[in-house]
């Protein structure tokens, strides 16, 4: 599994908007406390983890206005053929010892 940090949100929603299977973001708090938005995704062959660190988001959905280029945080999403719609999913646990770190 290969590890890749993106620069900002807005990368990491472009990429979620991107994918043709409708990828989600998903959230979690590392051991430290700080917040980790990550997606899967890869090939055949090798996984890849994108993922940023950031402040908290608490909001359910990015809606990404792909003219504007600019994200807005809601609860709800809002359908318009120019907003891409991406769902926040929360994490309750998981066992990612050191995320971002090869084992």
């Amino acid at each position: 599994m290969k590890w890749i940090e993106l620069k900002s949100m807005m990368d990491l929603a472009y990429l979620a908007a991107s994918s043709p299977l409708g990828a989600i973001i998903q959230h979690f708090k590392d051991k430290a406390g700080t917040n980790v938005y990550f997606l899967i995704g890869g090939t055949i062959k090798e996984s890849f983890v994108y993922y940023v660190k950031g402040e908290e988001i608490k909001k359910r959905f990015i809606n990404l206005n792909t003219t504007q280029n600019k994200i807005e945080y809601t609860d709800l999403p809002i359908f318009d053929p120019k907003i891409k719609v991406v769902p926040i999913i929360e994490v309750k646990a998981q066992d990612l010892v050191d995320f971002g770190q090869s084992e």
